[in-house]
């Protein structure tokens, strides 16, 4: 049995492996990894993709939440995304050497 940390830590590596994948698929038109790497990190992807619209229905169902105005969530997507673009790190992990 893995503990939640050992799970996130999984779905973190094969969200990573897709995102390589897109890269490669815009940059080079074709996948650089095994298939069948890229298809066992797409299905867990999918499974967890799963959960979370399921607990984003019972939550909007619950209406917990007030509503957003229009265009919120992606104002707030773009601004995660500046924020990671200006991250440095040091680390090997980023400086690819991990």
């Amino acid at each position: 049995m893995t503990t939640t940390g050992q799970h996130l830590d999984g779905l973190t590596i094969a969200c990573q492996q897709l995102i390589e994948t897109v890269g490669d698929l815009r940059v080079r038109g074709h996948i650089k990894e095994h298939p069948e790497f890229i298809e066992h990190s797409a299905g867990l992807v999918e499974v967890m993709l799963v959960e979370v619209r399921e607990a984003v229905a019972r939550e909007r169902a619950a209406m917990d939440f007030p509503p957003l105005p229009d265009g919120e969530a992606a104002r707030s997507h773009r601004s995660q995304v500046a924020g990671f673009v200006k991250h440095h790190c040091n680390c090997g992990w980023c400086r690819n050497e991990s």
